[in-house]
């Protein structure tokens, strides 16, 4: 019960916490005056409603209603992705599902089980992916994806597994009913934490559901992640793509999203990366509910990770962040089970999904120094430690060391394009004395939640929101971490210091955040279900406080008009697109009166996905005005036959003919 002090002194800070973020929370709504006064009235007049609305759900819910709130927020969006995008979502569902039927089977051999319903699921998906990666990228450096195995090679790959362990399918769909079911019977969710979230996270779920069916706008999934993935497809292997030297770098998410795009097209590409957000959450669950949480506070934890406006976005858009933190996430769910129960069985499930990681993306190098430093020295106590540690090398050399292989192969570095004296990873400028650098990672909490906006790629200033700043003290009022809590802890401290000596985009520490958001989440309902009214109302206060702008946030940076007409079928994709991509227009010219045969240089339009394909299309954005000399410097690396560059742009040379233009891009005619 807390203490006549801690009330005392929460009062005091959540009055402290709202002075120091009332800018915060007045700048994103006064962003909606920049749309459009109507979207400024709508949100002026909607968030006060939607607050009332949150505090009545609390109230209502508490009978029978709270029973029905997580498959309505998970069956809505997934009816209207199977209505908007049939083909899309079957081929995504049928992806997830031969997953688990391959995943389930590994897991049943090595002891990676477990009675609760949601573990397995998280398990078996992961373990599933671990297989699926590995044959996929086995098949693209085979050069499988030729045109007369293509789709065929994906179709087998999904049939498989379906046909083989198809016992499995009903052990999923057995496994889906009992988490439903067992959702039914835990009174805990009842919690009035939990209960005043709930509005919010059927808002972020719709959020999300209008990003992934409308075509992408992401500056990285149109420049990188999806024309690699159609580029594979044209090569019919995985080959770097010239030019691109991301594409050096691991391709697991981009392999998934080939085969995606090669049975379902783009809308099936795009629904992978918020289905591994989906099991982000769900492996936030599990590691809520293994460090002791009951229920009602896993949940309220489970919501906090899904408002971070930094990990909503960064998990919805068609990139390979989402399931990178999912990876991660599951692989520190594995070290949970390890710590309670101390089978090695669950240290080699967890460097299995760690492999799974680095395949994805190099940056899993932030979550594996903290997961080494717990792998390693369990697998050094066993009794045969050589065989232990052995066993581990060749788990992370099957999933993950063909693509450094690959890397060190192509350009004699394993870890090209980075290690050549330049920074690959934007950061903050080196500081030569150490206490500089100290004193820059004591000043970057602060400079996260109130200088956001140089550590975010979109324009918001608050990427983190205002969670943290508001409810750290809970921390301070709810009992001491238990071994599960202080492993977590361990992971996003490590993982985080070691993101924040290297690089500022937030995006990259998720993994991180999301332990430190799940646990405040808990401790947020702990200190709420022993607090005396007074405390509670201002808690319930403080959580709308905290929840509007990350709502708002998540808005600004994932909604738009033309997108909500789209979604609904009142536009189509390619007026979708020009009214909400500026880039669009050109493109749509290009494809209508260029020839396969004629090639196209763009400057600053690198939305390749809707251009015509490579090689007949290269883009180029330097985020700065070109000068005449680089101009023709790049039009004399080889023959173009138009020119697409920005309004303000002059023509490169006498014979160059204007054929094009609107308010951001003119093309030129080359002779």
């Amino acid at each position: 019960m807390p203490t006549r002090v801690q009330t005392v002194l929460w009062l005091a800070w959540a009055a402290i916490a709202v002075v120091l973020t009332s800018g915060i929370v007045r700048w994103h709504v006064e962003y909606f005056r920049s749309p459009g006064p109507q979207f400024y009235r709508a949100a002026i007049i909607g968030l006060p409603l939607l607050a009332a609305g949150a505090l009545a759900w609390t109230r209502l819910r508490t009978g029978f209603l709270w029973r029905y709130e997580l498959p309505a927020i998970v069956a809505v969006p997934a009816a209207i992705a199977l209505l908007r995008e049939p083909r899309a979502t079957i081929v995504v569902a049928a992806l997830f599902t031969a997953s688990y039927c391959a995943g389930r089977a590994l897991c049943d051999r090595c002891g990676w089980v477990s009675r609760a319903p949601a573990a397995d699921l998280l398990f078996s998906i992961a373990a599933g992916f671990a297989l699926m990666n590995t044959a996929i990228f086995a098949g693209g450096l085979a050069k499988l994806w030729y045109p007369l195995w293509q789709p065929w090679f994906f179709a087998v790959l999904l049939l498989a597994p379906l046909m083989v362990f198809r016992t499995n399918v009903a052990r999923l769909l057995e496994t889906l009913r009992a988490l439903f079911h067992r959702w039914g019977e835990l009174t805990d969710l009842r919690h009035d934490a939990a209960g005043i979230l709930i509005p919010f996270a059927a808002i972020l779920a719709a959020c999300a559901t209008v990003l992934m069916l409308a075509p992408t706008l992401s500056w990285d999934a149109m420049k990188m992640h999806l024309p690699l993935s159609q580029y594979y497809l044209q090569v019919h292997a995985l080959e770097p793509k010239p030019g691109l030297e991301y594409s050096f770098f691991p391709q697991a998410a981009e392999s998934l999203f080939a085969l995606a795009w090669s049975l379902g097209g783009q809308p099936a590409a795009q629904l992978i990366a918020p289905a591994f957000l989906v099991m982000s959450l769900l492996a936030a669950w599990i590691l809520a509910r293994d460090c002791g949480a009951d229920a009602g506070e896993a949940l309220t934890g489970v919501v906090l990770v899904a408002s971070l406006p930094v990990f909503h976005w960064a998990e919805s858009v068609p990139k390979n962040d989402a399931m990178l933190a999912f990876f991660l996430l599951a692989s520190l769910a594995a070290a949970v089970r390890w710590r309670e129960t101390s089978g090695f069985k669950w240290v080699q499930a967890g460097v299995l999904f760690l492999a799974c990681g680095f395949a994805t993306k190099d940056l899993a190098t932030f979550g594996a120094i903290p997961l080494a430093l717990v792998f390693l020295p369990a697998a050094w106590r066993q009794p045969r430690r050589l065989r232990a540690v052995a066993s581990l090398a060749m788990i992370f050399a099957i999933v993950a060391l063909g693509i450094y292989v690959r890397r060190f192969m192509l350009t004699g570095n394993p870890i090209f394009p980075l290690g050549r004296g330049i920074p690959a990873i934007p950061g903050w400028p080196p500081d030569p004395s150490f206490a500089g650098s100290i004193l820059r990672m004591l000043r970057l909490p602060w400079d996260l939640h109130f200088h956001g906006h140089d550590f975010s790629e979109t324009v918001l200033i608050a990427p983190l929101g205002i969670v943290f700043v508001l409810f750290w003290p809970v921390w301070l009022f709810t009992r001491r971490p238990n071994r599960a809590e202080q492993l977590c802890l361990w992971f996003a401290i490590t993982a985080f210091l070691a993101w924040g000596w290297v690089s500022p985009l937030v995006r990259y520490a998720v993994p991180a955040l999301a332990v430190f958001a799940l646990l405040t989440g808990v401790r947020l309902a702990r200190f709420w279900g022993t607090s005396p009214v007074i405390t509670r109302a201002i808690l319930a206060a403080a959580s709308l406080w905290v929840m509007i702008p990350a709502l708002c946030a998540i808005m600004i940076v994932e909604i738009n008009a033309p997108q909500l007409r789209y979604v609904a079928g009142m536009i189509g994709r390619d007026e979708y697109l020009s009214q909400a991509l500026i880039t669009y227009p050109s493109l749509v010219w290009l494809r209508d009166h260029t020839t396969p045969a004629e090639n196209i240089l763009a400057l600053e339009n690198c939305s390749d996905v809707y251009a015509p394909p490579f090689p007949r299309y290269r883009s180029i954005c330097a985020f700065r005005p070109w000068t005449e000399a680089e101009v023709e410097n790049q039009l004399s690396q080889m023959h173009f036959d138009f020119l697409v560059a920005p309004a303000s742009a002059r023509p490169p040379g006498p014979t160059a003919v204007e054929v094009f233009r609107d308010a951001n891009f003119v093309i030129f005619r080359l002779k």
